[in-house]
């Protein structure tokens, strides 16, 4: 392997046999099998390629004008960044707004099959003002002439096809690629004002993206003036998307306005616009694993949260119930795996925003599925189940 990458790097070509990936179609579940949508396409490729990914990935971030090209605002695919993170930031703008009694705006934007469509001629225009042209030239056979097929039942598989345009699902470049070539989306503008790309969070606006789920939240004292000044921004947006062949979806992007305030009787427009198409107003919106309402109480969080507690419980019954031979300490270890990630992900976000008896809720729930898998008798308290109780 060692000669194969020194020869990749020396010559600038990627092997043929590492750009073909072999895609197997995977049945969404209660989805009709005789039509294509049904199915979720998977790529496998090459366990060399990926190796050879993760070394050329470390000698790429070693030069500094493309570590400088990733943006702050961004949240992706970024070592020391996560989506508990990102959500911080959002949660923290909207209640700032909240108590400064402001409205916020704020615009879920919708890319149309974002990874699968990236212009590889922008992306290599992009690429080449970051990188050394001894890089620039392995990614550039790394993206050209790459080939799938797939594998049908039976060992049947396809004829092989050509892939003109996206990165390349499954592997390690493909998400560090897309943000590069959104690296260069233009900032909010205040008042006509081009803020620095250093800093994304402004007077009133905040710009937050985890790969390609994009937000835009306005604060300002009248709901209309946040509209307007996010409308200003989505065209700004717009055009920067149709110069670089991005599609953005209008009919699934989602305006929120957030406030505590009734909002039923407000003046002027209601929601922006995108491609002369009305931005559908929700009261919610599901982004990152969390479902945020206007009020941003969590209230139909907290609710969905318990009945995935129940229905995962549920389902693991047969290994962790009563009848089980399982030993406690197996049982406990798949409590840990399986159930307990389910209310812990993103606790110190929705944990600081619910109220006490929605927390005592969950907690409720989960003490029930505690004393099932322990088999404790109605004389054991809470406080005693310890070794699950005082979890990390």
């Amino acid at each position: 392997f060692v000669p194969s990458r020194l020869s990749i790097l020396r010559y600038g070509h990627f092997p043929e046999q590492w750009k073909c990936a072999a895609i197997s179609m995977i049945r969404k579940p209660g989805k009709n099998p005789h039509e294509v949508s049904s199915f979720r396409p998977i790529s496998l490729l090459a366990g060399f390629s990926k190796i050879f990914e993760t070394l050329l990935m470390d000698r790429m971030f070693a030069c500094k004008d493309f570590e400088l090209a990733v943006p702050m605002h961004q949240f992706g695919f970024r070592k020391e960044h996560n989506t508990e993170q990102q959500l911080r930031r959002v949660t923290q703008y909207i209640l700032t707004a909240y108590e400064k009694k402001m409205f916020c705006s704020g615009v879920f934007i919708d890319v149309s099959e974002a990874f699968d469509r990236v212009w590889h001629d922008g992306l290599l225009l992009k690429l080449a003002k970051l990188l050394p042209f001894c890089l620039y030239r392995v990614l550039e056979s790394y993206l050209t002439d790459r080939t799938f097929y797939v594998n049908g039942n039976s060992g049947i598989t396809s004829r092989k096809g050509k892939i003109g345009a996206g990165v390349p699902q499954g592997s390690v470049l493909g998400p560090v690629l897309y943000t590069i070539f959104t690296s260069d989306m233009p900032l909010p503008t205040i008042a006509g004002q081009q803020h620095t790309h250093t800093s994304d969070l402004f007077n009133n606006i905040l710009l937050s993206t985890y790969a390609d789920d994009t937000i835009i939240l306005c604060a300002s004292k009248e709901a209309h003036s946040a509209i307007n000044t996010n409308q200003k921004y989505l065209s700004l947006i717009t055009k920067w998307a149709s110069q670089w062949c991005i599609t953005l979806n209008a009919n699934k992007t989602v305006h929120v306005l957030f406030s505590r305030r009734s909002t039923t009787s407000l003046l002027g427009p209601k929601s922006p616009c995108m491609n002369g198409v009305e931005i559908k107003n929700e009261t919610k919106y599901r982004y990152l694993g969390l479902l945020l309402d206007r009020k941003l109480i969590l209230h139909l969080h907290t609710t969905q949260l318990i009945n995935r507690l129940r229905s995962t419980a549920f389902g693991l019954n047969w290994i962790l119930g009563n009848q089980s031979k399982l030993p406690t300490s197996s049982k406990i270890t798949l409590y840990k795996q399986l159930i307990a990630p389910v209310w812990q992900y993103a606790l110190p976000i929705w944990g600081s925003l619910i109220s006490n008896t929605r927390f005592k809720q969950i907690e409720a729930t989960q003490n029930k599925i505690i004393r099932r898998i322990v088999n404790a008798s109605r004389y054991i308290r809470n406080q005693d189940i310890l070794p699950l109780n005082h979890q990390p």
